[in-house]
């Protein structure tokens, strides 16, 4: 969120700061949670399911301007509530009041969690060296032709022959290149 000042090329908002020093991530009773308001309407939403209608008259936040002003207050306010609770009950609560939110997971659990196994966006490949390694499959996927993995990353070194070879240096000068440490082959 912080990047948005540097999207548009030549017209960068000089702002070298974090928007706050909460971030928008949350303790819960029992882990953490990303809560994201945007809008007036996800302001209100927030305050209902948080159970502070107070909040909505409250001059430090009733516009986007006065919230983003008072930002640190805001969400330590915020932060005090969704730590009595538990990350399903919140979640539940802010997704009926239409704020958006997520739970955020360890790595183990984003390995597990359902939209990441429907998606298949982890895949598992058996590397020659490292044996066998989970890694994010191609981003990419088109209607008739399926991107795959066909090899791990190489070796440190593993293509040096062939890459020079292509740029035509003969097999004397590439050993040449080794011995005299310019260059790294690997030997597998």
């Amino acid at each position: 969120s912080d990047m948005g000042g540097r999207t548009f090329v030549g017209d960068e908002v000089q702002v070298d700061k974090a928007q706050s020093y909460i971030d928008l991530i949350y303790q819960t009773q029992d882990g953490y949670i990303t809560v994201a308001v945007n809008t007036d309407k996800e302001w209100r939403g927030l305050c209902k399911a948080l159970g502070k209608p107070e909040w909505l008259d409250d001059e430090r936040f009733v516009t986007a301007s006065a919230r983003h002003k008072n930002i640190d207050e805001r969400l330590q306010l915020t932060q005090d509530v969704l730590e009595t609770n538990t990350s399903s009950h919140w979640l539940s609560r802010l997704e009926a009041a239409d704020v958006g939110c997520a739970p955020v997971l360890t790595r183990g659990e984003m390995i597990e969690h359902g939209q990441v196994q429907a998606n298949g966006i982890v895949i598992e490949v058996d590397h020659p060296i490292a044996g066998r390694i989970r890694q994010t499959r191609p981003p990419a996927r088109f209607s008739d032709t399926d991107p795959e993995m066909r090899m791990g990353a190489p070796a440190f070194g593993e293509h040096t022959r062939e890459i020079l070879a292509e740029l035509g240096l003969s097999a004397e000068t590439i050993e040449d290149m080794a011995s005299d440490g310019a260059v790294t082959i690997y030997e597998g």
